[in-house]
């Protein structure tokens, strides 16, 4: 979904994500998966000088495989989107020789637009992956954990290249 920047109110434009296709796509590029539904709400705030401000909560049910034990399972994550985009702006050449810029702690969740629109695909893409889990793991830890020992033990079978050397140890 495109919004030209110029078409957002004075007191901010909402976009309900519950059943849009837009978001659902969105959400099926963050999770790299299929995902089931997206739901939530993000609100669009024209913060001035062309800088917006996308603030609001979205979440997705996505099946994925688990990254322990490789078994499909339900994941559900859950984004509080507090996002500054601004326009991009002619790059100024810059030379060794100037001072640092250091960075206040607002400005390090700052993205950039070209022209005139914003892709809240991408918005929302960004939300998801940032409130992602460094890891996929079953719902179940006691059944995972299981089934990844399972798949550990079966890895360590006699048709190791190495099996015929365990006799040797002990003679």
């Amino acid at each position: 979904m495109i919004l030209g920047v110029g078409d957002i109110p004075v007191n901010g434009r909402r976009l309900s994500l519950d059943g849009e296709a837009w978001a659902v796509a969105a959400g099926r590029d963050a999770a790299g998966g299929e995902v089931s539904s997206v739901t939530g709400e993000l609100v669009l705030h024209d913060a001035g000088a062309g800088v917006l401000r996308v603030t609001g909560t979205a979440a997705l049910v996505a099946e994925l495989d688990c990254d322990r034990c490789g078994e499909s399972t339900s994941l559900q994550v859950e984004a509080e989107v507090d996002l500054g985009y601004a326009p991009v702006v002619a790059r100024r050449t810059t030379s060794l020789d100037e001072e640092e810029v250091e960075l206040a702690e607002d400005e390090l969740d700052a993205g950039w637009y070209e022209g005139t629109t914003l892709d809240m695909h991408a918005v929302l893409c960004e939300a998801f992956t940032l409130a992602w889990p460094a890891r996929v793991v079953c719902s179940d830890s006691t059944a995972c954990e299981q089934r990844a020992s399972t798949l550990l033990d079966a890895g360590k079978a006699e048709t190791s290249p190495f099996a015929a050397l365990r006799g040797l140890a002990d003679a």
